[in-house]
């Protein structure tokens, strides 16, 4: 799995959620949209979550390039947005789940399982 996330804490609290889960390993983390994309290609990740905004771009203007760069990984957005339609759009450009950030540490983990075994 790669985890693209823009911001440290964040990050870091989702790979030490993920840690030691069955059936998942995070192998590779991402901080922009031009790394996630790069990294997506050359690792062609299972499940990719990646959160609403990073550095250079954001989930939404990103999921196209990412499903372009690996027509095969399931990517999941994480997102402190509430709005119905950002998940709506997120789910229609291709995202497979989308996330709050808040409900991560009940809802990533079997987000991830479904989602990668479908």
């Amino acid at each position: 799995m790669l985890l693209a996330i823009e911001h440290p804490a964040v990050r870091e609290a989702l790979h030490a959620l993920l840690d030691g889960e069955p059936g998942v390993q995070v192998v590779r983390e991402a901080v922009t949209l031009r790394e996630t994309v790069v990294l997506t290609r050359g690792c062609t990740p299972d499940v990719l979550i990646v959160g609403a905004n990073l550095a250079d771009g954001s989930a939404l203007q990103g999921v196209i390039q990412l499903k372009y760069a690996s027509p095969r990984t399931r990517i999941i957005v994480v997102t402190m947005q509430t709005s119905p339609d950002f998940a709506a759009r997120a789910l229609e450009m291709g995202a497979h789940r989308v996330i709050p950030l808040d409900r991560a540490h009940d809802q990533l983990v079997p987000a991830i399982l479904s989602t990668a075994y479908a």
